[in-house]
C-alpha cells in the first residue's frame, strides 16, 4: 500500500522519468518527458512493525533518467520519513546546507529543526550496528562490534535503518555502521539505503565511509 501511494504520487509530479522500490527491485517508468529517478524503500524495517516499533520510508532523487550505474555523486535530494511518536521527515538538498527536518501537526508539515553540527568536537556516544546476525560469519565485523562495547559506547538500536539514523541527526553525534552477509546483495543496499542515508549525514556534517 505505502509503494502504491508513494508511485502514484510520483507519476503526479510529471518530473519522474523511473522509479524504483526496493521490494521489488524493477525501475518502472512513470513520465515519458521526466528527467528525474527515484529510489524508495517504502517501508523499511517492515519487520518490527507488529511490535509498534518506529518504521521508516528512505527515498533518493537522482539527477538522471535512469537508475542505471548510477552513483551517490547524482543525487539531488535525498530523506528518510520517520514513522514513530512524531511522524517527522528529514530532507536534504544538494544545492543547499544541512538536513531540515519537518514535523507533520495534524494534517500540514511543519519545520521543526535544522541538523548541521553532527562534526562537532567530543566523542560519538551512541553506537547502533546494524545486522548484528553478519558478525557470525565476517569476523572483522564481529572485532568493530566487539571494539564499541568495549568503548562503552551506549547500544541504542531497534533494527530499523530510519530510526537508528535518525537518531544520529537529532542527537547531534553517534556512529550507525551496517555489514551485509555474504548472500545480501550489497549494491542493492548501497542504492536503495545506504547512499541515500549517508547523504542526509554528510549533509548534517557527519561523515560516511565503505568501510
Amino acid at each position: 500500500l505505502a509503494e502504491q501511494v508513494l508511485f502514484d504520487r510520483l507519476t503526479e509530479t510529471g518530473r519522474v522519468a523511473v522509479a524504483s522500490s526496493e521490494s521489488d527491485k524493477v525501475m518502472r517508468p512513470l513520465c515519458a518527458d521526466g528527467t528525474l529517478a527515484v529510489t524508495l524503500d517504502p517501508i523499511d524495517a517492515s519487520s518490527i512493525m507488529d511490535t509498534n516499533f518506529a518504521v521508516g520510508t528512505i527515498f533518493g532523487v537522482w539527477a538522471t533518467p535512469s537508475l542505471l550505474n548510477v552513483t551517490g555523486r547524482q543525487l539531488v535530494a535525498a530523506g528518510a520519513c520517520t514513522y514513530g511518536p512524531r511522524t517527522a521527515i528529514s530532507l536534504a538538498l544538494a544545492d543547499r546546507p544541512g538536513v531540515t527536518e519537518f514535523l507533520l501537526v495534524r494534517d500540514s508539515w511543519r519545520q521543526s529543526n535544522i541538523y548541521s553540527s553532527m562534526g562537532g568536537e567530543g566523542k560519538p556516544s551512541i553506537f547502533a550496528p546494524g545486522n548484528l546476525r553478519a558478525t557470525a560469519s565476517n569476523d572483522g565485523y564481529a572485532k568493530l562490534v566487539d571494539y564499541f562495547q568495549q568503548s562503552k559506547y551506549t547500544l541504542r538500536y531497534t533494527g530499523g535503518l530510519v530510526p537508528d539514523v535518525t537518531q544520529l541527526l537529532v542527537k547531534g553525534k553517534g556512529i550507525f555502521v551496517l555489514a551485509s552477509e555474504p548472500q545480501e546483495a550489497p549494491r542493492l543496499r548501497l542504492l536503495y539505503e545506504a547512499i541515500p542515508m549517508a547523504f542526509l549525514v554528510e549533509k548534517a556534517g557527519g561523515a560516511s565511509s565503505d568501510g
